[in-house]
């Protein structure tokens, strides 16, 4: 059996390359809106996680640790014959960013991520796990109805592009109800960054979907444990990057212009370890 790889997909643009990595039941397509603004500054590497968009749904539970996502992303590095990477990522794709940070600080030059309570939460809090128990349950009993239900489906991002919302919609209806329990029993529990956070040292945006209010915590938590983090709030959900692309392009550009010239102004002491 040939071994399954991640989709990526290589667009144009100038200066390093940066992955962009979607969120849960999401795509490579969450970023149409995004990729010519910031093709100025990088050039972009779509990623699809398993299940989603044109990548593959492993059989396999050992595929959707977090190790072996990082093992996929340093595939795709070395593939691209790059010493350094961009990190772009929304929601659960911001946790498997953030643990590539962590993990090879020498191979991220900025990383960039929007909300994502997964990878700020306490790891050692029973109400995550148990919560996450629900919903892997939930999905394995009712599959695309328990799918579609969830409030991270695309059908109901109400403040979504309308031709957006329609086309990741019929993408999250595709994927096997079965990724979304691997991903959400075995790779959603590894993705808590919250004991880690001083190590990650590299430049960091965090652009802030702050009318999401049950992320409001930990946005201050970013911005007060990640030495290099500074954080830019924008009047939306969620969905950061579709509901305001504009405002978010922007906040990523000028982030970019800035520390990819190797000049970090941002940097603070670390309180740690």
């Amino acid at each position: 059996m040939p071994e399954l790889l991640l989709h990526q997909e290589l667009r144009p643009g100038r200066g390093p390359f940066a992955l962009l990595i979607h969120g849960l039941l999401s795509s490579h397509v969450q970023w149409q809106p995004n990729t010519e603004a910031l093709s100025r500054h990088i050039r972009p590497v779509l990623i699809d996680l398993w299940g989603h968009g044109l990548s593959p749904s492993s059989p396999h539970d050992e595929a959707y640790t977090v190790e072996a996502y990082m093992e996929q992303f340093e595939r795709i590095r070395q593939s691209l014959g790059a010493s350094q990477l961009v990190l772009i990522a929304h929601s659960f794709g911001a946790g498997l960013a953030m643990q590539y940070a962590i993990r090879y600080p020498q191979h991220v030059s900025a990383l960039v991520v929007t909300n994502s309570i997964t990878a700020f939460a306490d790891p050692d809090d029973p109400s995550m796990r148990e919560a996450r128990e629900r919903m892997a349950q939930d999905i394995s009993a009712h599959g695309l109805e328990a799918l579609q239900a969830l409030p991270m489906h695309p059908r109901r991002g109400k403040r979504l592009p309308a031709n957006l919302r329609h086309a990741l919609t019929a993408q999250a209806d595709q994927i096997p109800p079965a990724s979304i329990v691997r991903a959400t029993r075995i790779t959603a529990s590894g993705l808590s960054a919250r004991h880690d956070l001083t190590r990650i040292l590299c430049p960091m945006l965090l652009v802030n979907g702050r009318r999401e209010a049950a992320f409001q915590r930990y946005r201050d938590i970013a911005k007060d444990k990640i030495p290099s983090c500074e954080v830019v709030d924008l009047d939306v959900g969620h969905a950061v990057n579709l509901e305001d692309p504009a405002g978010f392009d922007r906040a990523v550009t000028i982030f970019l212009a800035r520390v990819l010239d190797g000049a970090n102004p941002f940097v603070r002491p670390t309180a740690g370890p």
